[in-house]
C-alpha cells in the first residue's frame, strides 16, 4: 500500500465521519463465477452465471475511481479463469487502487506475469495436506505450497485464509509455522456458511457442514490460541481487536448475522464505505447480502453506472457479522487505534 493510498482512505473515513458522506472505499467485485476447484465449503461454480463483461467491468473500475475508491478486491469463483485478468487488475492499478484479489492455487503458476500487477493476493490453505485436500480438493495442497513459492519468488505479497473447523481447529501451528517458512502472512476465520436466512441467518441443522462448527468453547480456546500466537509475533494478518470480537466476544456462532450491535462491536459500514458487486453487476451493501436479499432492491452499476448503483443501496437489515473481512474493515472505519496501527504496519511494510 502506497502512502498516498492511506491518505486517501483517512480522508475518506473522516468525511463519512464528520460530513455523513457514502463513498466506496473499498470494493469486492465478482469478475466471474467459474472455479476449477470443488470446494466443500462453496458451490458458487454451479450457477452457470456469464462473466462480468469486460467493457463493463473496466468502466465500473473507473467509476469507481473517479468516486474516492482506494480498495478493490477481484473476487469470484477464481479470476484467474479470466484470460483479460492482467488486464482489469492493470486497470485498477493505473487508477491509483490498491488491487488484491482472492484466488484458486490451480491457475498461479500461469497467471504470474498478470499477478506480477496486484498488490496482494489471496490463498485458501486449510492445513496440513490430509486436512486440505479433505476439504479443497485431491492435489490441491502441493498445488498451493507451489503457488505460495512461486508467489514469493516474483516477489508477490501472499495472505492466506483458514476457515477453523473441528477437522483443522488443532492445525494452527501447523499454518503459522508454514507462513513463516513461505514467506506469507495467515489470515483465520470461524465457520460462517451457509449465509443464513433473511432473519438473522443461522445454521440449519441438517446441513452438510454443520457437524464442522466448533462449540462456544472450542471456539474460545482457538481466539485465546490466535492472540498469544499474534502477541510472540507469528505472521497472523487478523488484527487482535478482530480476533477478540469473533472468537471471544461473539456469544453464539450459530449466528451469522445480528440485527443490532453487540457490545464492543464497531458499526457497520457496508453500503456506506464499502460494497460488493456480484458478477452480474448488482451492487450490494456486502457479499453476505447476496443469499438473503431481494434483487429488486439493488440497481446494477452495469445499466445503471456505479454512483448511482452505490448511493441508492437501502439500509442492510443486518447490523453485525462474524465475518473476519467485514470485521476488520468496521473496526478499520471506526478508527480503533489498534486495529488502524496493526494494518499500517501490515500494508505500508510490504512491498510496495
Amino acid at each position: 500500500m502506497r502512502i498516498s493510498q492511506a491518505i486517501r482512505a483517512g480522508k475518506g473515513v473522516l468525511a463519512a465521519r464528520l460530513l455523513g458522506r457514502r463513498l466506496p472505499l473499498a470494493v469486492w467485485i465478482d469478475v466471474t463465477n467459474r472455479c476449477p476447484a470443488d470446494c466443500a465449503y462453496c458451490d458458487i461454480w454451479k450457477s452457470g452465471k456469464r462473466d462480468m463483461p469486460l467493457d463493463g467491468l473496466l468502466r465500473i473500475i473507473d467509476e469507481l475511481a473517479d468516486m474516492g475508491c482506494v480498495r478493490l478486491h477481484l473476487t469470484g469463483g477464481d479470476p484467474l479463469m479470466r484470460d483479460d485478468i492482467g488486464e482489469i487488475i492493470g486497470r485498477g492499478r493505473e487508477k491509483g487502487l490498491l488491487v488484491t484479489l482472492s484466488v484458486r492455487e490451480h491457475l498461479v503458476q500461469r497467471r504470474l506475469e498478470a499477478l506480477e500487477r496486484a498488490d496482494m493476493v489471496f490463498l485458501s490453505f486449510e492445513g496440513p495436506r490430509e486436512v486440505h485436500e479433505g476439504l479443497k480438493g485431491k492435489g490441491s495442497f502441493p498445488l498451493l505450497m507451489d503457488a505460495l513459492d512461486a508467489l514469493r519468488e516474483r516477489g508477490i505479497a501472499a495472505l492466506t485464509t483458514t476457515t477453523l473447523t473441528r477437522r483443522n481447529r488443532d492445525s494452527i501451528p501447523f499454518i503459522v509455522e508454514t507462513a513463516r517458512r513461505h514467506g506469507f502472512v495467515a489470515n483465520f476465520q470461524c465457520l460462517h456458511y451457509p449465509l443464513g436466512s433473511e432473519d438473522g441467518g443461522g445454521f440449519r441443522a441438517d446441513h452438510q457442514l454443520a457437524d464442522l462448527l466448533l462449540d462456544e468453547e472450542e471456539h474460545r480456546r482457538v481466539g485465546r490460541e490466535l492472540i498469544a500466537l499474534r502477541r510472540a509475533g507469528a505472521p497472523i494478518a487478523d488484527s487482535e481487536a478482530c480476533l477478540r470480537y469473533i472468537w471471544l466476544e461473539w456469544e453464539d456462532h450459530r449466528k451469522v448475522f445480528l440485527p443490532s450491535l453487540p457490545r464492543g462491536g464497531a458499526r457497520c459500514r457496508a453500503g456506506r464505505l464499502f460494497c460488493q458487486i456480484d458478477v452480474e453487476g448488482i451492487v450490494y451493501p456486502c457479499g453476505s447480502t447476496f443469499e438473503r436479499a431481494r434483487k429488486s432492491l439493488y440497481k446494477n452499476a452495469l445499466d445503471v453506472g456505479m454512483r448511482e448503483a452505490f448511493l441508492s443501496l437501502p439500509e442492510s437489515p443486518c447490523k453485525a457479522c462474524v465475518q473476519a473481512c467485514h470485521v476488520e474493515l468496521n473496526l478499520l472505519f471506526s478508527m480503533r487505534p489498534g486495529t488502524v496501527a496493526h494494518w499500517g504496519r501490515q500494508l505500508l511494510g510490504g512491498r510496495r
